[in-house]
C-alpha cells in the first residue's frame, strides 16, 4: 500500500477529527469530516459517519453496530444487546458474551449469599476475569452504576461494576417471586433469544442472573439467604438451591463500552434483535433562509434507536441510508419519509420558499426626450415579484431610489440585482442634454449718419439648432435669422433660444439715425431778427431765410455743431413776413413762417354754463389795433368793450376787422336759457296717487303736493291717500327756476275705506357669525293703513310698528303683527349662533413631543395657544418638540364664539419632565455598537446601524459609524482569512503537496480570529493528521531524487570509462530533468569535463542563451507566453551554470528570474482562486504589487504585469463579496 493512499489518509483524518488516535486519546470536541471525491466538509455532530455496508471482518466503532450484531474483541465474541440504555452511562453500548464463557458458583463462601454486591462471582468478574482482557477492551469499558435488590425485595442497593451479569428484567423475563431489577433491553423478545451455548460445546446451558428469589423452598443454614435466579437452557427462568450454587452455573459477562470502541464485526445474531416500536427521527438541513438564485441542497439525516432502513425523497426515490441529499430547483413543499428496519416511519415536510431564478423586470425612461439644458432623470422602473430588489447600480455605483439624475450626455448602464443575486442590466444613451449657449451675430448697424431706417439682421447658430429669436419689440421669430427695422437711436436687445432652452442675448447700440428736423425758434428784438437753431443728432448743415417775397439768403456765418446757434440779423422795418429754413447734415429741414406785426385779439365772455330763465349779457372785448366789431344783429361798433343782450338760445357771431381788412370771427353758442313752465299730470288709482311732471328744456328739479289744507310736501314716489274726498294741489319747479307761474293744479278724489291687506313684518339682528353674548332682534312692521300692535315670542304685546326682543339662547322665536283692520302676519326666526359653553383642551406629552387636543360642541375651535414656562403664548399649529428639562405648560383654546377654556382646570396646565432624548439615543446607540463589537453578530450590527442612523449628524454619530465600519472590516477580514485557510487545507488534503501543505499551514497560522476560533482548531487537527503523509511523500520524493543523482553519477562514471556518446547524451538528459541546485551544477560540470567541452564553447553558448532571453523579455509579450519565457530562462540558466565564472550574467539572469517569480505568483493566485476558491489576501496582493514595481524596467512587460495584477486585485474584491463561509 502506498504511504499516501487516499483511503488510508481519509481514515486517519477521520480518526483525528472524531477524537480517536491510535493511543485512544479523546479530543474535547467531537466533530466529523466528510471525504468523498476529495471534498471535505467539517460537521459539528456527535456522529462521525454512518455504518452502512459493514462487511464481516471490518473494524468499526461499536456504536455503528446494531442490537443483535456480533463482534469480537479480546478474543471473545460479544453481542450488542442495548444502546444508550436507561440508567447506564450516556452513549454507552451494552454487550453480553455471545456464549456462556465458563461455569462458576454464584458465591463460594462457607455461608453463601444471593447478594450480588457481596458475591464471589462479582469479585471474580471485576478482578481476575477483567485483568485477563486485552488492553484495547479494558480502556474502553465504562463503569456502570448498577441497581440491585436483596433477598427480601425491600432493600435496593447499587454497585459500581465494570463487568456484571444481567437481571431477569433486562433479558425480558418476569417472575412473581422476585422484585423487578432494572428495565428490559428490548432485545430478548422470546425464549430462543435467551438460549446460549456453553463455550465451543454444541449444547445449550444455563447461566446466572443477579436477581435473588424472595421465596424460600427449604430450610437454609444460619447466615444464608435465598436462592438466585438463572436462565434455563430452553430460555426460561428458574432458581438454584445453595448446594448447586457451590457446584456452579454458566456465566455470560455483560459490560458497557464506549461508543468509539473499535471492534471486528462477525455476524448478526439469529434471535436477538431490538423490539422496535419507536419511529425514527428525521432532520432536514440546508433549507436556505436567505434568497438564492441557485438550487438548494436539502440534507436529510435520520436517526433511530435501532437502524434506519431508508429515506424516501420527495421525488419518490428511496435511498437505503440514514443520510440523503435532495437538490431543489424551485420553491415548494418537499416531503421526506424515514423508515427504520422495523417499518416505523416518520414524515417531515420542508417548505422551500427562497429560490428566485427569475430576472428582475427593468424598464428605463427619461424625464426629457427633447433637447434640454437641464439635467435629465433616468427613471428606473425595477420590479421583482419574488426576492425583491436588493440594489440598483448605474455605471457600477449603487444608487438609492428609482431615479438617477445625469448632467452629461453619455451611455449609462443600469444594473438591477435582486436579493437572490439575479442581475439584469440595460443600457440607455442620453444625447439630448445641451448646456452650450447659442451664438448671435447682428449686422446692419449704420456707421454713418442717415435719416432713413436701419435694418438690423440677427443671425443665430447653435450645435443642436436654433429654436427662436426674440426681437427687441418682444416679437418671437421661429427661425435662425430675422430682420428688425430700427427707426430711431437706442439700445436694442436680441435674445436667441436654442432647442434645449439655452438662451443668449446681445445688445446693439444704434446711434447714427437722424430723422428729426432741426429745432428752430424765430423772434424779433428791436430791429433784430433772432434765429435760434439746434440739431442734437447729425448737426446743422445750413440756415436759409427770406424776407417777404424777396431773395432766399444763406447764412454764411459759423454754424456750431451739437450746440445751439443764436443768430442775429438786422431788419429794415418792424413788419415782415419771414420764412426761415434750417437743414441738418442728413437733409432733414424745418421751415417756419413768421409775420412780425401787431395782431388783433377778440374775446367774448358771459355765456352761462347753468340754466337760467332770464336774458343773458355777452361781454365783448377787443385788444390791439382794430377797425370795427360787427355784432350778431348786424350792428357795427368801434368800441373795444360791448355788452350784448341775448334773450333766447342760439348761435351768435362776432366779427373783428383791422385796418388791413383782416377779419377775426368768434361764434358763441347759447343753450342754457329756459323760460317755459313745467307740465304736471295727477293720477289717482284707488288710494294710490302718482304725479308726472315734465320739462322739455332744463328738466324737472322738484315736485311738491298738498292734500286738502295740509302743508306742501316734496313728492318722491307713489302716495297712499286716506279715505274720503280730497283736494290735491301740485306745483313743479324746473332747473331754470320756472315754477308753474303760481298756478296750482287742483283735483278732487274720493277714496273708499276698505282694508284687506295684511301687514308685513321684518326681524333683523339675527347674527350669521357665532357670538357668546345675548342678541337683540329688531322688529319692524308695516301696513298699508296702520299697524296696531306686535306680539313678541314671550307673549308680550307692544303697540306700535317697531320694537326689540332680547334672545339669550338658541331656538325658534315667533313674532306676530296686527293692523287696525285686524289683519295679522306671523314670522318665525331661528337663532342658532349663540355659544356660551367653554371649549375643553388637553395637553399630551410623549417623550419630547407635545400635542394639544381641543374640542368645542357648538361653534368649534378657532385657535389654540400655548406657552412654556414664562414664555409668551404661541399659536399652536402642530406637534411641538420640547427641550429637555422640567417645564410648566399652559394652553388656551378659543372657540369661534370667543369663549376660552377654563384656565384653572387641570387639563389646561401641566408640569412635565422631558428626558434628554438625544442623550438617551446616543447612549443606546453606543451600547448597541459595544454589543456588536463584542458579539460580532450580524443582527447586532444591523440593530446598531439602525440606532446610529437615527442620531443627528455630528462627531458622535461619525465616531460610531467609524467604529461600525472598522468592525465590519474586521469581520470581513476574518471571514476572508477563514475561507482562504479552509480552502487551502482542502487543497493540501487533495494534492498532498508539500508546498500546498506549507501554504495551508501558514494560512491557518495567520488566521487571527475570535469568530472562527473553533474552526481554526479543527483545521489545525486536519493538518496534524496530514503531516505524516506529507512528510512520507516528501521523503519518497527526496529518495527518488537521490536515486536519480546516483543514476547520473553512474552514467558519468560509465561515460568517463567508455567515452560513449550515447551514454553522455543519456547522462545529460538525466541532469536536465533535475531541479536547479548546486548538485545539478556540479554534476553538469563533471559531465562537461568528461565530454571535454571547452569553456570557450560554453561561454558562447551562455552569451547566446542570455541575449536570446534578454531580447524575449524586452520585446515579447511574456504575459501570454510565460512557459516559452521560462524555457528560455532554463536554457540560459543551464548555459551560465556550466561556466567557471558566470558573474557577468548574474544581474541579467536575476532580472529575468524576478519577472518569472512575479508571474508565477500571479498565476498561482489565479489558479487558487479559480480551482480551489483560495483568494489571495490583501497583504499578499500588496506584496506582489510591490515586488512588481521593483522589477527592472523593460519596454512594456513591467507595465502590463502591474496592470494585470491590478485587474486581478479588483476581481478578488468582487469574489470576496460573493464568497460564502463554508459550513463548519
Amino acid at each position: 500500500m502506498k504511504p499516501y493512499d487516499k483511503k488510508v489518509i481519509n481514515k486517519k483524518i477521520t480518526q483525528a477529527l472524531i477524537g480517536v488516535t491510535t493511543l485512544g486519546t479523546i479530543l474535547a470536541m467531537p466533530i466529523s469530516i466528510g471525504m468523498q471525491d476529495n471534498s471535505m466538509s467539517i460537521i459539528r455532530d456527535n456522529k462521525a459517519f454512518a455504518a452502512d455496508n459493514i462487511k464481516v471482518g471490518d473494524t468499526v466503532e461499536v456504536n455503528k453496530l446494531m442490537v443483535g450484531d456480533i463482534f469480537n474483541i479480546s478474543g471473545i465474541d460479544w453481542v450488542v444487546v442495548a444502546k444508550n440504555h436507561e440508567g447506564y452511562p450516556d452513549g454507552s453500548v451494552t454487550v453480553m458474551s455471545k456464549d456462556i464463557l465458563e461455569k462458576r458458583p454464584f458465591d463460594t463462601k462457607s455461608l453463601p449469599s444471593s447478594h450480588w454486591g457481596k458475591s464471589s462471582l462479582r469479585a471474580y468478574l471485576n478482578g481476575e476475569f477483567y485483568n485477563k482482557l486485552s488492553e484495547d477492551l479494558k480502556t474502553n469499558i465504562l463503569e456502570t452504576h448498577l441497581i440491585n435488590t436483596n433477598f427480601n425485595g425491600k432493600e435496593d442497593y447499587y454497585t459500581d461494576d465494570k463487568i456484571f451479569i444481567p437481571s431477569l428484567e433486562e433479558i425480558g423475563l418476569k417472575v412473581c417471586n422476585s422484585k423487578p431489577v432494572g428495565s428490559s433491553f428490548n432485545a430478548f423478545h422470546d425464549n430462543a433469544s435467551r438460549i446460549a451455548k456453553f463455550g465451543d460445546k454444541d449444547y445449550e446451558w444455563t447461566y446466572w442472573t443477579r436477581v435473588p428469589t424472595t421465596l424460600t423452598l427449604q430450610a437454609l443454614p444460619a447466615g444464608t439467604d435465598v436462592d438466585v435466579f438463572y436462565v434455563y437452557s430452553n430460555g426460561t427462568s428458574n432458581y438454584r438451591d445453595i448446594n448447586f450454587n457451590r457446584i456452579g452455573d454458566g456465566v455470560r459477562p455483560t459490560l458497557n463500552l464506549k461508543p468509539s470502541t473499535p471492534v471486528i464485526y462477525i455476524d448478526k445474531h439469529e434471535h436477538i434483535k431490538l423490539d422496535d416500536k419507536e419511529s425514527p427521527t428525521i432532520e432536514v438541513t440546508g433549507n436556505t433562509t436567505s434568497w438564492t438564485n441557485k438550487d438548494v441542497m436539502l440534507n436529510a439525516s435520520a436517526k433511530d434507536n435501532n437502524k434506519v432502513k431508508s429515506i424516501t425523497l420527495p421525488d419518490g426515490k428511496t435511498v437505503s441510508s440514514d443520510k440523503a441529499n435532495f437538490i431543489v430547483s424551485k420553491n415548494g413543499a418537499y416531503k421526506f419519509i424515514a423508515e427504520d428496519e422495523a417499518g416505523n416511519k416518520t414524515t417531515k415536510e420542508i417548505v422551500v420558499d427562497k429560490i428566485d431564478k427569475e430576472l428582475p423586470i427593468l424598464n428605463l425612461t427619461t424625464s426629457a426626450t427633447n433637447f434640454t439644458n437641464a439635467n435629465v432623470d433616468i427613471n428606473i422602473d425595477a420590479k421583482d415579484t419574488l426576492s425583491g430588489i436588493k440594489d440598483i447600480k448605474v455605471n457600477g455605483t449603487v444608487i438609492t431610489g428609482n431615479k438617477y439624475t445625469v448632467s452629461n450626455n453619455g451611455t449609462y448602464i443600469v444594473e438591477v440585482t435582486d436579493n437572490a443575486g439575479n442581475k439584469i442590466s440595460k443600457q440607455i444613451t442620453i444625447s439630448n442634454i445641451d448646456k452650450e449657449l447659442p451664438t448671435i451675430a447682428v449686422s446692419g448697424n449704420p456707421t454713418e449718419w442717415t435719416n432713413g431706417n436701419a435694418t438690423l439682421t440677427c443671425t443665430a447658430t447653435d450645435n443642436v439648432g436654433v429654436k427662436s429669436i426674440t426681437m427687441p419689440n418682444g416679437k418671437v421669430i421661429n427661425s435662425n435669422k430675422a430682420d428688425f427695422i430700427v427707426s430711431k437711436n437706442g439700445t436694442y436687445k436680441f435674445m436667441v433660444e436654442d432647442k434645449a432652452g439655452n438662451r443668449a442675448t446681445k445688445e446693439i447700440v444704434v446711434d447714427k439715425l437722424d430723422n428729426e428736423s432741426p429745432i428752430t425758434n424765430v423772434s424779433v428784438k428791436g430791429n433784430k431778427l433772432i434765429i435760434d437753431a439746434y440739431d442734437s443728432l447729425s448737426g446743422i448743415k445750413e440756415i436759409l431765410y427770406q424776407m417777404d417775397d424777396g431773395e432766399i439768403v444763406k447764412y454764411t456765418g459759423e454754424i456750431a455743431q451739437n450746440a445751439k446757434n443764436h443768430i442775429s440779423i438786422d431788419l429794415a422795418s418792424e413788419n415782415y413776413k419771414v420764412r426761415v429754413t434750417v437743414i441738418d447734415n442728413v437733409g432733414n429741414n424745418h421751415t417756419d413762417y413768421y409775420e412780425f406785426r401787431q395782431e388783433p385779439r377778440l374775446k367774448v365772455t358771459g355765456n352761462p354754463v347753468d340754466w337760467t330763465n332770464k336774458d343773458i349779457i355777452l361781454n365783448v372785448t377787443a385788444k390791439g389795433s382794430f377797425k370795427s366789431i360787427i355784432l350778431p344783429d348786424g350792428k357795427v361798433v368801434n368800441s373795444d368793450k360791448i355788452a350784448f343782450t341775448v334773450s333766447e338760445n342760439g348761435t351768435y357771431k362776432f366779427i373783428l376787422e383791422d385796418e388791413l381788412t383782416n377779419k377775426e370771427t368768434k361764434e358763441v353758442v347759447v343753450n342754457k336759457i329756459d323760460k317755459e313752465l313745467p307740465v304736471i299730470n295727477i293720477n289717482v288709482k284707488g288710494n294710490k296717487m302718482t304725479i308726472d311732471a315734465n320739462d322739455s328744456l332744463s328738466g324737472i328739479k322738484e315736485v311738491f303736493y298738498k292734500v286738502d289744507d295740509g302743508e306742501f310736501v316734496k313728492y318722491d314716489g307713489e302716495v297712499t291717500l286716506p279715505s274720503g274726498n280730497h283736494t290735491i294741489n301740485v306745483n313743479a319747479i324746473d332747473n331754470a327756476g320756472n315754477l308753474n307761474n303760481d298756478i296750482y293744479i287742483k283735483e278732487e278724489v274720493t277714496i273708499e275705506d276698505k282694508d284687506k291687506e295684511a301687514p308685513t313684518l321684518e326681524v333683523t339682528g339675527n347674527p350669521v357669525d357665532w357670538t357668546n353674548k345675548d342678541i337683540i332682534l329688531n322688529v319692524t312692521a308695516k301696513d298699508n293703513k296702520k299697524v296696531k300692535s306686535i306680539t313678541l315670542p314671550n307673549g308680550k304685546v307692544v303697540n306700535g310698528d317697531t320694537t326689540t326682543f332680547t334672545v339669550k339662547n338658541n331656538g325658534t322665536y315667533k313674532f306676530m303683527v296686527e293692523d287696525e283692520a285686524g289683519n295679522k302676519t306671523t314670522k318665525e326666526v331661528s337663532v342658532n349662533r349663540i355659544d356660551k359653553e367653554l371649549p375643553t383642551a388637553n395637553i399630551n406629552v410623549k417623550d419630547d413631543k407635545m400635542t394639544i387636543a381641543a374640542s368645542d360642541k357648538l361653534s368649534g375651535i378657532k385657535e389654540i395657544f400655548y406657552k412654556i414656562d414664562n414664555g409668551e403664548f404661541v399659536r399652536y399649529t402642530g406637534e411641538v418638540t420640547l427641550s429637555p428639562g422640567v417645564h410648566k405648560i399652559k394652553v388656551k383654546a378659543i372657540d369661534n364664539a370667543g369663549n376660552m377654556n377654563d384656565q384653572n382646570s387641570t387639563s389646561s396646565e401641566v408640569n412635565v419632565n422631558v428626558e434628554d432624548k438625544s442623550k438617551k439615543d446616543l447612549e443606546d446607540a453606543t451600547k448597541a455598537v459595544e454589543k456588536a463589537e463584542t458579539t460580532k453578530n450580524e443582527d447586532d450590527i444591523d440593530r446598531a446601524k439602525e440606532k446610529v442612523a437615527k442620531l443627528p449628524d455630528g462627531k458622535d454619530k461619525d465616531d460610531l459609524n467609524n467604529r461600525l465600519d472598522d468592525l465590519e472590516k474586521q469581520i470581513k477580514a476574518e471571514k476572508d482569512a477563514y475561507i482562504k485557510a479552509y480552502n487551502a487545507v482542502k487543497k493540501a488534503k487533495t494534492t498532498l503537496d508539500k508546498e500546498d501543505y506549507e501554504y495551508a499551514k501558514k494560512a491557518v497560522y495567520d488566521l487571527n480570529t475570535t469568530i472562527y476560533k473553533n474552526e481554526k482548531a479543527q483545521l489545525q487537527r486536519v493538518l496534524d493528521a496530514l503531516k505524516p503523509y506529507i512528510d512520507r511523500k516528501e521523503n519518497q520524493s527526496k529518495q527518488e531524487e537521490r536515486n536519480q543523482i546516483r543514476n547520473i553519477e553512474s552514467l558519468i562514471r560509465k561515460a568517463i570509462a567508455t567515452k560513449d556518446p550515447k551514454t553522455i547524451e543519456e547522462a545529460q538528459a538525466a541532469i536536465d530533468k533535475l531541479e536547479s541546485s548546486d548538485i545539478k551544477i556540479e554534476l553538469q560540470k563533471r559531465l562537461d569535463t568528461t565530454n571535454k567541452v571547452s569553456q570557450i564553447d560554453l561561454a558562447i553558448q551562455a552569451r547566446d542563451a542570455v541575449e536570446k532571453l534578454d531580447a524575449y523579455l524586452n520585446y515579447s509579450n511574456i504575459i501570454n507566453n510565460l512557459n516559452e519565457f521560462k524555457d528560455l530562462y532554463k536554457e540560459a540558466e543551464k548555459s551560465t551554470n556550466r561556466l567557471d565564472n558566470s558573474s557577468q550574467y548574474k544581474s541579467r539572469m536575476d532580472k529575468a528570474k524576478g519577472y518569472i517569480e512575479v508571474m508565477e505568483a500571479l498565476t498561482k493566485y489565479k489558479e487558487n482562486a479559480e480551482r480551489n476558491s483560495i483568494l489571495a489576501s490583501e497583504k499578499e496582493m500588496t506584496e506582489l504589487i510591490s515586488k512588481a514595481n521593483q522589477l527592472s524596467f523593460t519596454t512594456r512587460n513591467k507595465q502590463n504585469i502591474i496592470k494585470e495584477i491590478l485587474q486581478f486585485q479588483e476581481q478578488l474584491k468582487e469574489l470576496r463579496e460573493t464568497t460564502t463561509v463554508p459550513e463548519a
